[in-house]
């Protein structure tokens, strides 16, 4: 595919930093698995307190984290052009007047064909290119027991139905 397109033996800079856990250590294992591909991520660490004003949104290629919000709000939240955290720069007025017209359609069938056209077109030209879906522990007392890790934003996330408290 990279030969077919012209871009045989591709290297891009990653920036990273060590503003969220497990932050870094991700963005190096993205490097590790895209080598196997044929392309070459340089990390360069810049400091954590600057990522996400001076490199999210500003860098060709920049890595960050999101929760598992419903789909609708995450588009409203990160793809529509006027967006507060339009990360990646997608910006497209056709593509923002279908997210409108899904939003207010009340036919769910119509509604599923919207969003579906929406999904297709960030598959193929989206700027995202989304590697894990970390699962990330809930913390309790010692004494609460059988609490389970869970997907932030899911029915799993802070689901307390196994957990009790020990004498």
């Amino acid at each position: 595919m990279l030969r077919e397109a012209g871009r045989e033996n591709l290297t891009v800079t990653l920036p990273t930093a060590d503003a969220i856990p497990g932050m870094v250590e991700s963005a190096t294992l993205f490097a590790e698995h895209a080598k196997a591909a044929g392309i070459t991520i340089r990390l360069e660490t810049v400091p954590a307190d600057t990522y996400f004003t001076e490199v999210v949104g500003t860098a060709p290629l920049s890595h960050i984290g999101w929760w598992n919000y419903s789909l609708d709000y995450f588009y409203g939240q990160t793809m529509t052009s006027d967006s507060p955290s339009n990360d990646s720069g997608w910006r497209r007025p056709a593509w923002d007047a279908t997210f409108a017209a899904a939003r207010a359609e009340m036919n769910q069938e119509r509604r599923r064909q919207l969003y579906f056209e929406l999904q297709e077109e960030l598959w193929n030209e989206g700027g995202y290119i989304l590697h894990s879906f970390a699962k990330r522990p809930d913390v309790a007392h010692v004494r609460v027991q059988g609490v389970r890790d869970g997907v932030p934003g899911t029915d799993d996330w802070a689901n307390f139905t196994t957990t009790w408290l020990a004498e």
